[in-house]
């Protein structure tokens, strides 16, 4: 089974990695771009490679009720553990079969017993099925449990951008200011998703709109850094800091540079972002833009005064 999030190296990777360091000195090498979040989950091991993998694990993934059905009844072990700490339902998770989610929660498998990546919540956030959430969430799966980085379900909902399944969350008591070993709360991960429904959601539970990362990540620096437009002017609508920076002093316009995105770069014009403002290597958003050949974004921003 693999890694259902990999929520710090996203965030690090996207926003630290953005702007090159030192990019004066040496302006013959090309900055590391960030990488996207995933998209969708890896692909599940071979069972050849999880070692201790039961018969009721392989029926589980299989999506065969009636042979998990037969070996319950023979009295399988619901919550019996490969060596990688696989369990039947969270194979049954990962590979979307609520069917046998259900009737292994029915025999009372444990909504709780993680592999050494996260629960059988966090891997249903990822998979993205609100009829899964559900299930084990009225099972009285942790809502707020944690994974190796500290995220939780809800900072998997919030980085993916999985609507109703946030809303699940929240209704089941997930906490808006939980924070990932790297400081990031579930709001700040919307920046990557963009999801502005979630952002309303967070904020109606009072989740702080300027809450930084341990490296001064924001929601506003991720939204700009990954050209999410409506979240970028939603975010500025509610009070979120247009001069804020990172460790290195990235400002929101120089994020929104590097992203390419011209309506992104505008929207943060108009709402005064500072033009003349410079980072730790001494380069202003334009400097940035002309280094990455972002011709419009430098153009635009040459054309308000860059």
């Amino acid at each position: 089974m693999p890694r259902p999030l990999f929520l710090s190296a996203i965030a690090f990777a996207l926003l630290m990695s953005s702007v090159p360091h030192g990019v004066a000195a040496d302006a013959a090498k090309p900055p590391k771009l960030p990488a996207p979040p995933p998209a969708a989950a890896p692909q599940p091991a071979q069972s050849s490679q999880d070692e201790g993998a039961t018969p009721l694990m392989l029926a589980a993934a299989s999506g065969k009720v009636a042979d998990v059905q037969a070996l319950l009844d023979k009295g399988a072990d619901v919550n019996a553990a490969s060596k990688k700490g696989n369990t039947a339902l969270l194979y049954a998770v990962f590979t979307d079969h609520a069917s046998i989610c259900k009737l292994l929660l029915a025999h009372e498998a444990n909504p709780n017993t993680p592999n050494k990546d996260g629960t059988p919540l966090m891997t249903a956030v990822f998979k993205g099925d609100p009829a899964v959430v559900s299930l084990l969430l009225d099972a009285k799966a942790n809502v707020n449990g944690t994974d190796h980085n500290g995220a939780t379900a809800l900072h998997a909902a919030a980085v993916l951008g999985r609507l109703e399944i946030a809303r699940l969350l929240l209704a089941h008591g997930a906490k808006t200011e939980a924070v990932t070993r790297d400081g990031f709360t579930p709001l700040i991960l919307t920046g990557l998703s963009g999801n502005v429904e979630i952002g309303k959601m967070l904020l109606d539970k009072k989740a702080d709109v300027n809450a930084e990362g341990n490296k001064g990540e924001t929601a506003l620096l991720l939204a700009s850094l990954t050209g999410k437009t409506a979240m970028v002017r939603w975010l500025l609508k509610n009070g979120a800091d247009l001069q804020g920076v990172d460790i290195n002093g990235t400002t929101a316009l120089m994020a929104a540079a590097v992203s390419g995105s011209a309506e992104t770069v505008r929207a943060l014009l108009d709402a005064g972002a500072d033009i003349s403002a410079r980072n730790n290597d001494d380069l202003s958003a334009l400097q940035i833009a002309q280094f990455l050949k972002k011709d419009a974004v430098a153009a635009l921003l040459e054309k308000a005064g860059g």
